[in-house]
């Protein structure tokens, strides 16, 4: 089961996380990216697809521990578009759909 966290939150490693935040840097080669909300930043691995500066995503994966510091291992990245990522109602729909799995 996913559970929608903020960055600052998230402490149990090898749990499975649901984040929305904001991209930060894009790295295609490494397909990895950095995200971030009001709270922090993240490193994303294991990134399908090409995603722009400040694109508000959801993403679905594992937090890991490595020697670098916190990564999530990314299962599902979603794009929001603005206006989604800007209603508090629609994003409520997601996080109760994503607690059902």
């Amino acid at each position: 089961m996913y559970k929608l966290q903020k960055i600052c939150e998230l402490s149990d490693i090898d749990s499975t996380v649901a984040l929305i935040g904001n991209v930060k840097l894009v790295d295609y080669k490494g397909k990895k990216l950095k995200l971030y909300d009001e709270t922090g930043e993240i490193v994303v691995s294991k990134v399908d697809g090409h995603y722009e500066k400040d694109d508000t995503l959801m993403i679905l994966g594992i937090l890991k521990l490595t020697p670098r510091g916190n990564v999530i291992y990314s299962n599902k990245v979603a794009k929001i578009s603005d206006e989604i990522g800007k209603n508090a109602q629609i994003i409520e729909k997601y996080v109760s759909n994503i607690c059902k799995y």
